[in-house]
């Protein structure tokens, strides 16, 4: 792998540091849909469940796989908030969704904090993802359905996100601090780079 990678960024969008490819803007908002509606089916049960649990969800099966082949489940762009990463086209998709009949939104309160559930109104299609990405996304929901919003978040206030600042997309090269037992030397190199900037090492 060499920083002329396509899985590497090369334009600039919302931030000084992190360059962006154009192919890395696409996402595949089909099967956003699918693993929206997919995840609210498998976590029907757990009371913790809402948006925030959703985000890290999400984050954690599309940077897991990335990190293991190279490649994003869902190929959207996570940016860096206060309570860590969401997806950035998670909120359009679900409305889409929910004007459709797809799901169900219900808001409620989980120990006197705000919580919005998506009630799934159909099956999700998996025939949309690979046997690999289903497994990064049953993992995913593995570890982080049994957590409340706050343990989600401060779970997902990892290396990744700790290289970025509020608002700025965090790059996928990331995902390797997470979940690679061997770092690339080239992404490590950037990694450093970015961290010497913030003060960090």
């Amino acid at each position: 792998m060499s920083l002329t990678d396509p899985f590497f960024p090369c334009n600039v969008i919302g931030t000084r540091r992190y360059v962006m490819k154009v192919s890395e803007l696409a996402c595949d908002r089909e099967k956003m849909a699918e693993l929206i509606v997919y995840i609210a089916s498998q976590c029907k049960d757990a009371d913790t469940f809402g948006s925030t649990v959703l985000n890290k969800i999400l984050y954690e099966a599309d940077f897991r796989h990335y990190a293991k082949y190279g490649r994003s489940i869902t190929h959207d762009i996570y940016q860096h908030l206060d309570f860590g990463p969401a997806p950035l086209q998670l909120v359009p998709v679900r409305n889409e969704l929910l004007e459709n009949g797809d799901i169900d939104m219900v808001e409620g309160d989980y120990f006197g904090k705000p919580q919005k559930r998506i009630i799934p109104q159909r099956e999700a299609n998996l025939g949309l993802l690979t046997a690999m990405e289903l497994e990064d996304v049953d993992w995913a929901i593995s570890e982080i359905s049994c957590l409340n919003a706050k343990e989600a978040s401060d779970r997902t206030h990892d290396a990744p996100w700790d290289l970025t600042e509020n608002g700025e997309p965090i790059p996928r090269y990331t995902a390797y601090l997470r979940f690679a037992k061997d770092i690339p030397s080239e992404v490590l190199e950037m990694v450093c780079s970015e961290a010497r900037e913030k003060d960090l090492i």
